[in-house]
């Protein structure tokens, strides 16, 4: 019974950090993205993108971990994917109606990957690491295409093969 009080214990020093240091990362990077300098403006994208994808995978790894109904969890990770892709898009050039449209297209795709998920039998990371593969999927996808506007090879690498590797690697170790 005492490992249960221990764990609470940890998740209450570690969840308060955790957000800390995401609110801290967030309000520095967008401090540097108002920042003229274009080492700045890299340097706070990259302090932006971190920060957004540790919620991200920390947010659905609690919600899948919660184990709630089929319905509920796939809208919990809509919801959520969808305000960090509002977030993600925030300094896109494209207006709010699109932005808000493809947030909305994330938050369906991680949703309709959650579905499925809720009835493979796997245990602790594992169901947050394939939504939060599924989200870097479609968070770059979608992000690649607003800002370029065309595709590079190396999206395909980014966007193809990486995810394709990471899955296999989570079906492999499930």
């Amino acid at each position: 019974m005492r490992e249960r009080g221990t764990l609470t214990e940890v998740v209450f020093v570690v969840g308060p950090l955790i957000a800390f240091l995401g609110n801290a990362g967030a309000l520095l990077s967008r401090d540097l993205l108002d920042d003229a300098d274009d080492s700045a403006q890299r340097t706070a994208t990259t302090i932006h993108t971190v920060v957004i994808h540790a919620v991200a995978f920390f947010a659905l790894t609690a919600i899948y971990l919660n184990k709630m109904t089929t319905p509920v969890t796939a809208l919990l990770v809509a919801v959520v994917t969808a305000l960090l892709a509002v977030e993600t898009l925030e300094r896109s050039s494209v207006d709010e109606a699109r932005k808000i449209t493809m947030a909305l297209l994330a938050g369906g795709a991680v949703a309709a990957a959650s579905v499925p998920l809720m009835w493979w039998p796997t245990h602790g990371l594992t169901g947050g690491g394939v939504l939060f593969v599924v989200f870097y999927l479609a968070i770059g996808i979608i992000q690649t295409g607003v800002e370029r506007r065309g595709w590079l090879p190396r999206d395909g690498i980014l966007y193809g093969l990486v995810p394709l590797a990471m899955f296999m690697l989570l079906v492999i170790t499930a």
